[in-house]
């Protein structure tokens, strides 16, 4: 049987990440050992569309000011620190990547938020959090490598408090067939498990979470029915892919519609 941590561990793990982020920020006129959480914002956020995409992801998932929010699958900590910083949020956040929890830690000193954030090893399927702990799970661009969805959403359900909620973008696969590999996510369907958004949704339901919003999950109440802040809302669909606004990269996020009149923030070579 396939170890699937540790080939997803290998799989992001050996790349000198700390050493590229360093000679980027140099060239353009920044100190590497004492950067704002700003200057990484075109290096750190490991998905399509970088910081714009964060920014919206924060919007639509009613980030306020004082949650406690866990981050699943933190990358190099882009969005942690957007959290924090952006958002005043008091930030936990998990990675199966040794290599991404040290670089995350390391640049999260340098721009003044270490004490703001938490940054640990673990997998998103045995979250290291008592029950009921979280206002708010995030994850962006990870699901593509969680075989198991529906223990996904048990082990959000777990850590949110009542009434918390549950924001994920997520790659998803569509009608066009059999994805091409190599893919950013994986080399190949060893360790890619893409889901159709109504595969995704009836997992995480499954798993102990009600749909208030195409991109938005909460615990579920004991009434069990569809929610929003305790009153029946109807059932919508989620929003279709959106073609690339990266040429040759993957497909855009299947949950969040693009702002049109935002640019794309430029990005070098994913570090990913």
């Amino acid at each position: 049987m396939t170890d699937i941590e540790a080939v997803v561990q290998r799989y992001y793990g050996d790349r000198p990440v700390l050493q590229r982020i360093d000679d980027a920020l140099r060239a353009a006129g920044v100190d590497p050992e004492s950067p704002s959480h700003r200057d990484l914002w075109p290096f750190d956020q490991l998905h399509s569309r970088g910081i714009v995409a964060t920014r919206e992801h924060a919007e639509r998932a009613g980030i306020q000011a004082g949650m406690y929010v866990l981050d699943i699958g933190f990358g190099l900590g882009g969005a942690s620190r957007y959290l924090a910083a952006e958002c005043s949020c008091r930030v936990a956040a998990v990675d199966l990547t040794p290599n991404f929890v040290e670089a995350a830690r390391i640049l999260t000193a340098r721009c003044g938020l270490a004490e703001r954030i938490d940054f640990r090893q673990a997998n998103a399927l045995d979250l290291p959090f008592q029950e009921g702990t979280f206002d708010h799970v995030w994850s962006y661009a990870v699901t593509m490598n969680i075989a198991d969805k529906e223990g996904l959403g048990r082990e959000v359900a777990r850590v949110l408090k009542p009434g918390g909620r549950f924001s994920c973008n997520e790659i998803a696969r569509g009608s066009g067939g059999a994805p091409a590999f190599p893919l950013p996510w994986a080399t190949d369907e060893e360790t890619s498990f893409l889901s159709t958004p109504a595969e995704m949704c009836a997992a995480l339901e499954a798993g102990g979470l009600s749909r208030t919003r195409a991109d938005r999950y909460h615990r579920n109440s004991p009434r069990r029915d569809w929610t929003a802040a305790g009153h029946r809302t109807r059932r919508l669909p989620l929003a279709p892919a959106q073609p690339s606004e990266l040429p040759g990269r993957w497909p855009s996020d299947c949950a969040v519609h693009p702002r049109r009149e935002e640019k794309v923030v430029r990005r070098l070579p994913s570090f990913r």
